[in-house]
């Protein structure tokens, strides 16, 4: 589990969006979030807070989107429980929250999804805090492509100095095949010899066929 950071959340600004955010007569602008591994959920937000906190929320509320003449956003394949997390950890109000690995992928999918700055920034530093062996491949897996470069290149780091004790790791078969893959061209992959990595190979390749 992962302890966020403080860092931010006693800023005199944060302090007051927190209470602006659960004022219900500014709650203005109700959020639809249709999602394939949930229920359609709602949620009620205020739409000055959201476009702060979003500029791709900004655009559809202010901009020419269609959703800007209305009152209700439909968030498609969006899960409700991941954006309202996301929301309260940009107005500081999770950053007291232990999170588990999957947890922190969902907030930073949403945080890259809706452009969140300040949410992924605060992701990065506590994945890249807490960073180990045993979470080196599922962080490496997509870390990227959701835009955790830190955690990224920290994993990566770790990753070429201990390969063979990573590829010891239950979650190395879990490893995604492109971030694999680069992690095997890496100049820097520390082994025994060429025979570990092979091995270490072998196995990955005999996981995904048994799945």
């Amino acid at each position: 589990r992962m302890l966020m950071s403080r860092e931010h959340v006693d800023h005199p600004v944060l302090r007051r969006v927190r209470e602006l955010a659960d004022e219900v007569t500014l709650q203005d602008t109700e959020l639809l979030f249709e999602s394939c591994r949930s229920s359609t959920t709602t949620l009620l937000a205020n739409s000055y807070l959201l476009c702060l906190c979003s500029p791709v929320l900004h655009k559809m509320i202010c901009g020419s989107f269609i959703e800007s003449n209305q009152k209700t956003l439909t968030l498609k394949d969006v899960d409700g429980t991941a954006f309202g997390n996301a929301l309260d950890m940009w107005c500081g109000k999770l950053n007291d929250a232990e999170l588990v690995l999957d947890e922190v992928r969902e907030l930073a999918s949403v945080a890259d999804r809706f452009q969140m700055a300040e949410v992924a920034s605060a992701l990065d530093e506590t994945v890249a805090r807490y960073l180990r062996v045993a979470t080196c491949s599922d962080v490496l897996s997509w870390s990227g492509e959701l835009g955790l470069r830190r955690s990224e290149q920290a994993a990566r780091k770790l990753a070429t100095e201990q390969f063979e004790e990573l590829a010891k790791a239950e979650t190395f078969t879990r490893m995604g095949e492109e971030a694999l893959g680069r992690l095997l061209g890496d100049d820097d992959l520390a082994a025994r010899s060429e025979e570990a990595v092979w091995e270490a190979l072998t196995v990955w390749r005999e996981a995904q066929q048994e799945r």
